[in-house]
């Protein structure tokens, strides 16, 4: 009876040490033994810079003026078109801003700042761009000159740039010129052997 018992004992112990030197071996195999993931969505993003110039073409609406009792002066819905030469296609284009300002003073002799939305539809209507933004103006009353500054993120939403992000400053400095100069990137997504964002799709969508 006693050496029933010492069998199964022993066979109980062989047991959990196989037990054990499983589980050793799979822990091994564990998350610090996957691929990097993170690693992996890196070289799967692309970002490629910009920079131009944007040129003013027109004004559609000159929008609401309303002085405040404060002094301030408020204008909401001006409309204008500018031209945009970068040297990426993806980024070069017409685009319309509805822009809205709140100037400190008199417009164009004051500081202030001024925020909106542009869409921009790229040349040879390759694709279109919604670019909301907003920006500061910073004007010197005593050297006359007037300093605008755009924080622009565009999204990509037809055509080759749809999906694609873009950011971007653009700076307007009176003692230039009026006009903006833009630097700025805009990231491409890969997915393998496809991928989009400046070139069109290949394989299936």
């Amino acid at each position: 009876m006693e050496e029933i018992i010492m069998k199964r004992l022993l066979l109980i112990s062989m047991g959990a040490i196989f037990i054990f030197f499983s589980c050793s071996k799979d822990e091994t195999m564990g998350p610090e033994s996957m691929p990097n993931d993170q690693s992996t969505l890196k070289s799967a993003v692309t970002k490629v810079a910009f920079q131009g110039i944007e040129t003013f073409v027109s004004t559609q609406d000159a929008g609401e003026t309303k002085v405040l009792p404060n002094g301030k002066t408020l204008i909401l819905g001006n409309i204008v078109t500018w031209r945009d030469s970068t040297d990426a296609w993806q980024t070069t284009g017409l685009t319309v801003w509805n822009v809205n300002f709140l100037w400190d003073g008199a417009p164009m002799a004051s500081s202030g700042k001024y925020w909106g939305k542009g869409k921009m539809t790229v040349d040879g209507d390759r694709g279109t761009w919604d670019i909301p933004f907003h920006g500061t103006i910073d004007f010197d009353p005593d050297a006359g000159y007037i300093i605008f500054t755009a924080y622009c993120t565009g999204i990509g939403t037809s055509g080759e740039v749809k999906g694609m992000i873009s950011h971007s400053v653009d700076i307007v400095d009176s003692r230039l010129g009026f006009y903006y100069t833009i630097n700025g990137f805009y990231i491409e997504k890969h997915y393998g052997h496809r991928w989009h964002g400046g070139h069109r799709w290949h394989g299936h969508r």
